[in-house]
Protein backbone atom coordinates (compact mmCIF):
# COMPACT_ATOMS: atom_id res chain seq x y z
CA UNK A 1 0.00 0.00 0.00
CA UNK A 2 1.42 3.36 -1.05
CA UNK A 3 0.59 6.59 0.77
CA UNK A 4 1.97 10.09 1.12
CA UNK A 5 2.38 12.05 4.32
CA UNK A 6 4.30 15.21 5.35
CA UNK A 7 5.03 13.73 8.77
CA UNK A 8 7.90 11.53 9.87
CA UNK A 9 7.92 9.27 12.96
CA UNK A 10 9.97 10.76 15.78
CA UNK A 11 12.54 7.94 15.75
CA UNK A 12 13.11 8.44 12.01
CA UNK A 13 13.57 12.19 12.60
CA UNK A 14 16.08 11.43 15.35
CA UNK A 15 18.03 9.18 12.99
CA UNK A 16 18.17 11.90 10.32
CA UNK A 17 19.42 14.43 12.86
CA UNK A 18 22.21 12.14 14.08
CA UNK A 19 23.35 11.66 10.47
CA UNK A 20 23.30 15.40 9.64
CA UNK A 21 20.80 14.73 6.90
CA UNK A 22 19.11 17.89 5.64
CA UNK A 23 15.71 17.66 4.02
CA UNK A 24 12.99 20.02 2.88
CA UNK A 25 9.97 19.59 5.15
CA UNK A 26 7.59 20.77 2.41
CA UNK A 27 8.55 17.88 0.13
CA UNK A 28 6.39 14.78 -0.27
CA UNK A 29 7.44 11.74 1.74
CA UNK A 30 6.52 8.47 0.09
CA UNK A 31 5.80 5.67 2.56
CA UNK A 32 5.64 1.99 1.60
CA UNK A 33 4.36 -0.43 4.24
CA UNK A 34 4.49 -4.23 4.10
CA UNK A 35 4.04 -6.93 6.72
CA UNK A 36 7.66 -6.69 7.83
CA UNK A 37 8.98 -3.27 6.86
CA UNK A 38 8.23 0.42 6.39
CA UNK A 39 10.17 2.51 3.88
CA UNK A 40 10.29 6.32 4.06
CA UNK A 41 11.59 8.03 0.92
CA UNK A 42 12.57 11.67 1.35
CA UNK A 43 12.66 13.44 -2.01
CA UNK A 44 14.52 16.65 -2.81
CA UNK A 45 17.06 16.20 -0.04
CA UNK A 46 20.63 17.41 0.12
CA UNK A 47 23.79 16.03 1.69
CA UNK A 48 27.28 17.48 1.38
CA UNK A 49 25.95 19.93 -1.24
CA UNK A 50 24.94 17.02 -3.49
CA UNK A 51 21.39 16.52 -4.65
CA UNK A 52 20.29 13.26 -3.08
CA UNK A 53 17.44 11.05 -1.96
CA UNK A 54 17.14 9.63 1.54
CA UNK A 55 15.56 6.29 2.33
CA UNK A 56 14.88 4.91 5.80
CA UNK A 57 13.92 1.23 5.83
CA UNK A 58 12.47 -0.01 9.13
CA UNK A 59 12.46 -3.80 9.26
CA UNK A 60 10.48 -5.57 11.99
CA UNK A 61 11.41 -9.01 13.28
CA UNK A 62 10.93 -11.36 16.22
CA UNK A 63 13.64 -10.93 18.82
CA UNK A 64 14.62 -14.60 18.48
CA UNK A 65 15.18 -14.14 14.72
CA UNK A 66 17.10 -10.88 14.99
CA UNK A 67 20.70 -12.14 14.99
CA UNK A 68 20.78 -13.94 11.59
CA UNK A 69 18.66 -11.27 9.92
CA UNK A 70 20.82 -8.44 11.22
CA UNK A 71 23.97 -10.24 10.08
CA UNK A 72 22.41 -10.35 6.61
CA UNK A 73 21.66 -6.61 6.79
CA UNK A 74 25.23 -5.93 7.93
CA UNK A 75 26.38 -7.77 4.81
CA UNK A 76 24.28 -5.50 2.59
CA UNK A 77 25.79 -2.41 4.23
CA UNK A 78 29.32 -3.74 3.75
CA UNK A 79 28.65 -4.46 0.08
CA UNK A 80 27.28 -0.95 -0.46
CA UNK A 81 30.22 0.70 1.31
CA UNK A 82 32.75 -1.17 -0.83
CA UNK A 83 30.84 -0.96 -4.11
CA UNK A 84 32.98 0.91 -6.68
CA UNK A 85 31.45 3.73 -8.68
CA UNK A 86 30.04 2.95 -12.10
CA UNK A 87 28.46 5.40 -14.57
CA UNK A 88 25.32 3.27 -14.86
CA UNK A 89 24.77 2.62 -11.14
CA UNK A 90 23.03 5.04 -8.77
CA UNK A 91 25.71 6.06 -6.27
CA UNK A 92 25.02 5.43 -2.59
CA UNK A 93 26.61 8.21 -0.55
CA UNK A 94 25.89 6.84 2.90
CA UNK A 95 24.67 3.54 4.40
CA UNK A 96 23.93 3.14 8.12
CA UNK A 97 22.46 0.20 10.07
CA UNK A 98 20.92 0.66 13.53
CA UNK A 99 20.19 -2.69 15.19
CA UNK A 100 17.70 -4.25 17.61
CA UNK A 101 15.62 -1.18 18.37
CA UNK A 102 12.68 -1.94 20.69
CA UNK A 103 9.11 -1.71 19.39
CA UNK A 104 6.99 -0.56 22.38
CA UNK A 105 3.69 -1.60 20.81
CA UNK A 106 4.78 -5.20 20.11
CA UNK A 107 6.16 -7.63 22.67
CA UNK A 108 9.21 -9.72 21.70
CA UNK A 109 9.61 -7.65 18.53
CA UNK A 110 12.56 -5.49 17.51
CA UNK A 111 13.34 -3.48 14.42
CA UNK A 112 16.39 -2.49 12.43
CA UNK A 113 16.76 0.82 10.64
CA UNK A 114 18.65 1.03 7.37
CA UNK A 115 19.44 4.61 6.40
CA UNK A 116 20.57 5.09 2.79
CA UNK A 117 21.42 8.34 1.05
CA UNK A 118 21.81 8.00 -2.69
CA UNK A 119 22.18 10.05 -5.84
CA UNK A 120 19.10 11.96 -6.98
CA UNK A 121 17.96 11.21 -10.54
CA UNK A 122 15.77 14.12 -11.75
CA UNK A 123 14.55 12.33 -14.90
CA UNK A 124 12.44 9.86 -12.92
CA UNK A 125 12.10 6.18 -13.76
CA UNK A 126 11.64 4.11 -16.89
CA UNK A 127 8.26 3.05 -15.53
CA UNK A 128 7.13 6.69 -15.41
CA UNK A 129 8.42 7.28 -18.94
CA UNK A 130 6.51 4.26 -20.26
CA UNK A 131 3.30 5.46 -18.62
CA UNK A 132 3.74 8.81 -20.37
CA UNK A 133 4.53 7.26 -23.76
CA UNK A 134 1.91 4.51 -23.89
CA UNK A 135 0.41 5.82 -27.14
CA UNK A 136 3.77 6.60 -28.76
CA UNK A 137 6.22 3.67 -28.97
CA UNK A 138 9.83 4.52 -28.19
CA UNK A 139 12.32 4.44 -31.04
CA UNK A 140 14.50 1.38 -31.29
CA UNK A 141 17.65 3.49 -31.02
CA UNK A 142 16.40 4.84 -27.69
CA UNK A 143 15.43 1.36 -26.49
CA UNK A 144 18.92 0.19 -27.43
CA UNK A 145 20.53 2.99 -25.42
CA UNK A 146 18.50 2.13 -22.29
CA UNK A 147 19.19 -1.59 -22.64
CA UNK A 148 22.93 -1.18 -23.13
CA UNK A 149 23.31 1.09 -20.09
CA UNK A 150 21.34 -1.24 -17.81
CA UNK A 151 23.22 -4.22 -19.26
CA UNK A 152 26.53 -2.48 -18.55
CA UNK A 153 25.54 -1.96 -14.88
CA UNK A 154 24.46 -5.58 -14.61
CA UNK A 155 27.69 -6.89 -16.12
CA UNK A 156 29.68 -4.73 -13.68
CA UNK A 157 27.80 -6.11 -10.66
CA UNK A 158 28.19 -9.67 -11.88
CA UNK A 159 31.94 -9.14 -12.38
CA UNK A 160 32.06 -8.44 -8.62
CA UNK A 161 30.00 -11.58 -7.88
CA UNK A 162 27.01 -9.42 -6.92
CA UNK A 163 23.40 -10.07 -7.94
CA UNK A 164 20.65 -7.44 -8.16
CA UNK A 165 17.44 -9.17 -7.04
CA UNK A 166 14.95 -6.38 -7.74
CA UNK A 167 15.27 -5.62 -11.45
CA UNK A 168 12.19 -3.89 -12.83
CA UNK A 169 11.28 -0.73 -14.74
CA UNK A 170 10.89 1.39 -11.61
CA UNK A 171 14.53 0.68 -10.70
CA UNK A 172 15.83 2.03 -14.02
CA UNK A 173 16.32 5.76 -13.40
CA UNK A 174 17.34 8.73 -15.53
CA UNK A 175 20.14 10.91 -14.18
CA UNK A 176 19.21 13.82 -16.45
CA UNK A 177 15.94 15.54 -17.31
CA UNK A 178 16.46 14.72 -21.01
CA UNK A 179 16.28 11.03 -20.00
CA UNK A 180 19.37 9.91 -21.86
CA UNK A 181 21.66 8.89 -18.96
CA UNK A 182 20.40 5.66 -17.39
CA UNK A 183 21.26 4.38 -13.90
CA UNK A 184 20.27 1.19 -12.10
CA UNK A 185 19.00 1.78 -8.55
CA UNK A 186 18.10 -0.09 -5.36
CA UNK A 187 21.45 -1.15 -3.98
CA UNK A 188 19.74 -2.48 -0.85
CA UNK A 189 18.74 -5.61 -2.79
CA UNK A 190 22.25 -6.39 -4.08
CA UNK A 191 23.42 -9.75 -2.78
CA UNK A 192 26.84 -11.39 -2.77
CA UNK A 193 27.09 -14.76 -4.52
CA UNK A 194 29.66 -17.37 -3.68
CA UNK A 195 29.92 -19.89 -6.53
CA UNK A 196 29.51 -23.54 -5.59
CA UNK A 197 31.21 -24.33 -8.88
CA UNK A 198 33.14 -22.20 -11.38
CA UNK A 199 30.82 -19.72 -13.17
CA UNK A 200 27.85 -20.85 -11.05
CA UNK A 201 26.73 -17.94 -8.82
CA UNK A 202 24.14 -19.75 -6.73
CA UNK A 203 21.75 -18.25 -4.20
CA UNK A 204 19.86 -20.28 -1.62
CA UNK A 205 17.00 -17.81 -1.22
CA UNK A 206 13.52 -18.94 -0.13
CA UNK A 207 11.63 -15.99 -1.63
CA UNK A 208 11.89 -13.36 -4.33
CA UNK A 209 12.34 -9.62 -3.78
CA UNK A 210 10.99 -8.05 -6.96
CA UNK A 211 7.52 -7.80 -8.51
CA UNK A 212 6.50 -11.29 -9.65
CA UNK A 213 6.03 -10.28 -13.30
CA UNK A 214 9.78 -9.52 -13.54
CA UNK A 215 11.03 -12.65 -11.75
CA UNK A 216 12.40 -15.72 -13.52
CA UNK A 217 10.21 -18.87 -13.44
CA UNK A 218 12.80 -20.97 -11.62
CA UNK A 219 12.71 -18.45 -8.75
CA UNK A 220 8.92 -18.15 -8.66
CA UNK A 221 8.52 -21.93 -8.71
CA UNK A 222 10.00 -22.07 -5.20
CA UNK A 223 7.07 -20.03 -3.91
CA UNK A 224 4.54 -22.69 -4.94
CA UNK A 225 5.02 -25.17 -2.14
CA UNK A 226 8.33 -26.72 -3.18
CA UNK A 227 9.40 -29.25 -0.54
CA UNK A 228 13.06 -28.39 -1.03
CA UNK A 229 14.35 -24.88 -1.64
CA UNK A 230 16.95 -25.36 -4.36
CA UNK A 231 19.71 -22.86 -5.16
CA UNK A 232 19.28 -20.97 -8.41
CA UNK A 233 21.73 -19.17 -10.67
CA UNK A 234 21.24 -15.54 -9.67
CA UNK A 235 22.95 -14.17 -12.78
CA UNK A 236 20.74 -16.08 -15.21
CA UNK A 237 17.69 -15.00 -13.18
CA UNK A 238 18.85 -11.37 -13.59
CA UNK A 239 19.08 -11.90 -17.35
CA UNK A 240 15.43 -12.97 -17.38
CA UNK A 241 14.39 -9.84 -15.46
CA UNK A 242 16.31 -7.70 -17.93
CA UNK A 243 14.37 -9.44 -20.72
CA UNK A 244 11.09 -8.39 -19.12
CA UNK A 245 12.35 -4.80 -18.89
CA UNK A 246 13.40 -4.87 -22.55
CA UNK A 247 10.04 -6.32 -23.58
CA UNK A 248 8.16 -3.62 -21.65
CA UNK A 249 10.31 -0.85 -23.14
CA UNK A 250 9.61 -2.15 -26.65
CA UNK A 251 5.87 -2.61 -26.02
CA UNK A 252 4.91 0.77 -24.50
CA UNK A 253 4.99 -0.52 -20.93
CA UNK A 254 3.02 -3.72 -21.49
CA UNK A 255 4.50 -6.74 -19.69
CA UNK A 256 4.95 -10.15 -21.35
CA UNK A 257 3.15 -11.97 -18.52
CA UNK A 258 0.35 -10.52 -16.39
CA UNK A 259 -1.46 -13.01 -14.20
CA UNK A 260 -2.97 -12.65 -10.73
CA UNK A 261 -2.27 -16.31 -9.96
CA UNK A 262 1.38 -17.15 -9.34
CA UNK A 263 0.84 -20.66 -10.67
CA UNK A 264 -0.69 -19.37 -13.93
CA UNK A 265 2.12 -16.84 -14.26
CA UNK A 266 4.77 -19.55 -14.01
CA UNK A 267 2.87 -21.77 -16.47
CA UNK A 268 2.78 -18.95 -19.03
CA UNK A 269 6.47 -18.22 -18.46
CA UNK A 270 7.45 -21.85 -18.92
CA UNK A 271 5.38 -22.04 -22.10
CA UNK A 272 6.86 -18.74 -23.39
CA UNK A 273 3.27 -17.62 -23.86
CA UNK A 274 3.79 -13.97 -24.75
CA UNK A 275 3.10 -11.90 -27.85
CA UNK A 276 5.81 -10.01 -29.73
CA UNK A 277 4.85 -7.03 -31.90
CA UNK A 278 7.08 -8.26 -34.71
CA UNK A 279 5.46 -5.84 -37.15
CA UNK A 280 7.15 -2.91 -35.42
CA UNK A 281 10.28 -4.59 -34.01
CA UNK A 282 13.43 -5.36 -35.92
CA UNK A 283 14.33 -9.04 -36.20
CA UNK A 284 17.37 -8.41 -33.99
CA UNK A 285 15.34 -6.93 -31.14
CA UNK A 286 12.70 -9.67 -31.35
CA UNK A 287 15.42 -12.33 -31.22
CA UNK A 288 17.17 -10.70 -28.25
CA UNK A 289 13.93 -10.59 -26.25
CA UNK A 290 13.35 -14.27 -27.08
CA UNK A 291 16.89 -15.18 -25.96
CA UNK A 292 16.52 -13.30 -22.66
CA UNK A 293 13.11 -14.80 -21.83
CA UNK A 294 14.02 -18.46 -22.29
CA UNK A 295 12.27 -20.35 -19.47
CA UNK A 296 15.19 -22.78 -19.11
CA UNK A 297 18.03 -20.85 -17.43
CA UNK A 298 20.64 -23.04 -19.14
CA UNK A 299 19.31 -21.99 -22.56
CA UNK A 300 18.93 -18.33 -21.64
CA UNK A 301 21.34 -15.75 -23.05
CA UNK A 302 24.56 -15.95 -21.05
CA UNK A 303 25.47 -12.82 -19.11
CA UNK A 304 28.86 -12.61 -20.85
CA UNK A 305 27.03 -12.18 -24.18
CA UNK A 306 24.60 -9.56 -22.90
CA UNK A 307 26.02 -6.70 -24.97
CA UNK A 308 27.39 -8.78 -27.84
CA UNK A 309 24.21 -9.45 -29.80
CA UNK A 310 24.14 -7.99 -33.34
CA UNK A 311 21.20 -5.77 -32.34
CA UNK A 312 23.35 -3.92 -29.80
CA UNK A 313 25.47 -2.58 -32.67
CA UNK A 314 22.41 -0.90 -34.08
CA UNK A 315 22.78 0.70 -37.49
CA UNK A 316 25.26 -1.90 -38.70
CA UNK A 317 22.66 -4.67 -38.43
CA UNK A 318 19.97 -2.62 -40.17
CA UNK A 319 22.37 -1.81 -43.04
CA UNK A 320 23.12 -5.49 -43.56
CA UNK A 321 19.38 -6.26 -43.52
CA UNK A 322 18.72 -3.66 -46.21
CA UNK A 323 21.39 -5.13 -48.47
Amino acid sequence: MMATSPKLPSDVKDLLVTQNFKFFTNQTISVFTSRTATVHRLCGSTLHSKSSVGKVIQIYMKQTDAYPKERYLDGIIEVLKKLPKHPSLVEVYRAIHRKSLPVPSAANTVKSQLFLVSEFCPGGSLQELLLEEQTAPLSEDYIRSVYCQVGSALLFLHSLQLAHRNLKCSKVLFADEARTVVKLADGAIIRSCWPCQPRQPLLQVPSFCASAAFVAPEVLAQEMGAAVKRPYNAFRASVYSLGVILYATAHSGRLPFQEWSLRMLVERQQASSYELHRDRLSSGLAQLITDLLKPDPEKRLDISKLLKSPWCYGAAEEALTDE
